[in-house]
């Protein structure tokens, strides 16, 4: 599913200036730039992914898995690309579990 209007207008106000967008865009640049890496995190971690997704797919999504040295949890939501604006509630519910153990 997309973003809601509301939170397109908020990220569109947010990177009017092209000097805010250094972040992002490093972001993607060092995904690019160490995408062969053999790097793992040693991080618990859970993977949040949203069945609608329409930039990261399901092979994409499950492969993650291979790049965690440490507790590893995957969960499936009916959500889109965006989980964060549209299902808060459930991004809250698994950083809790997660901290809890």
């Amino acid at each position: 599913s997309g973003l809601p209007e509301h939170h397109a207008v908020r990220y569109a106000e947010r990177f009017a200036d092209p000097a805010s967008l250094t972040g992002p865009i490093n972001w993607y640049r060092a995904a690019v730039r160490h995408r062969a890496t053999t790097r793992r995190s040693r991080v618990p971690t859970t993977y949040l992914w949203g069945r609608h997704d329409f930039a990261l797919g399901a092979a994409a999504a499950h492969r993650t898995k291979q790049y965690v040295r440490s507790d590893y949890r995957f969960v499936e939501t009916d959500a889109g690309h965006w989980i964060p604006e549209t299902h808060a509630g459930v991004v809250a519910e698994e950083i809790v579990r997660q901290v809890r153990g």
